[in-house]
């Protein structure tokens, strides 16, 4: 599935395309532990993401979302740690019994549970050295909403952690360095997408930082990924002579960029990172597939932050680099198959609060993606996204929320590229009490 990269925070937009109710850490410091429990109606057009026709399937529902979170600080240690259920009921789905393929199911679960888990410590061991650990995990029945705009077709469990350590010294007074890890793990239950899909990745990288003036900082930086494919996994190729596994697509890819931090003023602040990516498919040979086994391609990580008033902001930004995806389209002779895609994302999300009680959120992404390999090498496909959720605090502890949220994933007319595609429109209007 091809994959929206996150940005401002792994959470941003993947969260920001939920109901509005699946916040895991409180921003607020007035006090430590904040608990949140979330009723809503909704109307879904498309449950399973399917194209038009006789196997899309459109339902009423119930969601409820309870959560709770702790946050403490004692000035150079905070910690924060929360946990969201997310528990859906399609009414459509108990009536009728239908599954994910649109087909009759004499055994079709009407709910889906996703369950959210964050935490957060951040340490200050003086001015110039500071160390922060963070985890995202999720097993969750929309894999897409915790991904950020993934789009998981999925009618089993995923199991999805972000993991990171990122610690910076202060060498001199212009210069500084910043080292950092990133695990990434996807299990997909789904046999479909457990071959195409399940991966571990491993993401050291190390920033130089050169202090041009006490706003602006200059960034000379190295990145390694390493994507490794469940190798106990067979993929799904026809016409090969040969078994072809999963890790038949690892890659392995060396980031150089450079760029800058500006903070404009005290309220807006900008981040960019160009530079290119250099991949290595080092299993090519070993399953005799065609493709290039090195491959050159742009990186680019650009974001603006402003926060325009008291807990009213607007962000956004542009990504481009190489992600994972569902998409094999193997050739009649099973040697060429789908390696990654090649994507560009722009996103915004925009926060107000109108007046104190009535408070809006809207996003708004786009993402085009072109083919790495495959019968349809070079061919592309644009997915959509965009929501708006309104909030109305009726006193201290409750408040009224409604949301509305599109997705639409464009296709190239090709018959199988085509049965990819799909449109998706959802609304939600109910309750959220928080203490």
């Amino acid at each position: 599935m091809n994959k929206i990269y996150r940005a401002a925070g792994r959470w941003s937009i993947g969260i920001a395309t939920l109901t509005g109710t699946v916040a895991l850490a409180a921003d607020s410091d007035a006090k430590p532990l904040t608990l949140a429990l979330g009723l809503k109606g909704f109307y879904d057009d498309n449950i399973f993401t399917r194209p038009s026709g006789p196997e899309k399937v459109d339902s009423f529902g119930l969601q409820v979302v309870p959560s709770i979170a702790y946050k403490v600080s004692n000035g150079a240690t905070s910690v924060s740690i929360g946990y969201t259920l997310d528990a859906k009921w399609f009414e459509r789905r108990s009536r009728d019994s239908v599954d994910a393929t649109g087909a009759v199911a004499q055994k079709a679960d009407p709910w889906d549970y996703s369950h959210y888990i964050k935490a957060n410590i951040k340490h200050k061991f003086s001015d110039t050295v500071s160390i922060q650990a963070d985890d995202s995990f999720a097993i969750t029945r929309e894999p897409q909403e915790f991904l950020s705009g993934q789009v998981a077709r999925s009618k089993g469990d995923a199991i999805i952690n972000y993991a990171s350590l990122k610690g910076e010294v202060g060498l001199t007074d212009s210069f500084g360095l910043a080292v950092s890890y990133r695990n990434n793990l996807f299990d997909y239950s789904d046999p479909n997408y457990k071959p195409l899909l399940n991966r571990m990745e491993n993401i050291p990288s190390v920033d130089l930082r050169y202090r041009i003036n006490p706003t602006l900082y200059g960034i000379l930086g190295y990145r390694y990924s390493d994507v490794a494919y469940d190798k106990h996994e067979i993929l799904p190729v026809d016409g090969s002579t040969s078994v072809v596994y999963s890790d038949a697509r690892n890659r392995s890819s060396h980031f150089v960029y450079g760029g800058a931090d500006w903070q404009a003023s005290p309220v807006l602040s900008f981040a960019a990172r160009a530079g290119g990516e250099f991949t290595d498919y080092s299993n090519l040979e070993k399953y005799h597939l065609k493709g290039n086994k090195s491959d050159t391609s742009p990186f680019a990580d650009v974001s603006a932050k402003w926060q325009f008033a008291k807990d009213s902001y607007l962000n956004g930004g542009l990504r481009h680099q190489l992600n994972a995806t569902d998409a094999l389209y193997a050739s009649s002779s099973g040697n060429d198959i789908v390696l990654s895609q090649e994507s560009t994302l722009l996103y915004a999300v925009l926060a107000h609060n109108i007046t104190p009680a009535l408070r809006v959120s809207v996003n708004g992404q786009f993402q085009d993606s072109v083919y790495n390999g495959g019968t349809y090498d070079g061919k592309s496909e644009q997915f959509y996204g965009a929501g708006v959720s309104l909030s109305y605090a009726l006193n201290a502890y409750l408040s009224a929320e409604a949301s509305y949220f599109y997705d639409k994933l464009a296709t190239s007319s090709e018959p199988a590229l085509a049965a990819r595609g799909f449109s998706r429109n959802r609304v939600f209007l109910g309750i959220r009490a928080s203490y």
